[in-house]
């Protein structure tokens, strides 16, 4: 997930609509899942999240990474 992931209901289509009175309200944010991720023996990190949204992380394993499990820089 990097540089930006914040999942959004129609992921094609623009974030914000500035033609409408709420321009978020047409493509809200949605949660997105990741379930029982392992990550093992990565040259680097296991994962790297530098700007995320609506994201959550569930019973992740991070094993034996070269330099850490997982790294979240930004998150909002």
């Amino acid at each position: 997930m990097f540089p930006v992931y914040i999942p959004r209901t129609y992921p094609c289509l623009p974030a914000r609509d500035s033609c409408t009175e709420t321009p978020y309200a047409t493509n809200p944010p949605i949660e997105a899942n990741f379930k029982n991720f392992l990550a093992y023996k990565n040259e680097h990190n296991g994962a790297i999240a530098e700007n995320i949204g609506f994201v959550s992380f569930r019973n992740v394993t991070a094993i034996d990474n070269n330099m850490v499990g997982i790294e979240i820089s930004t998150s909002g």
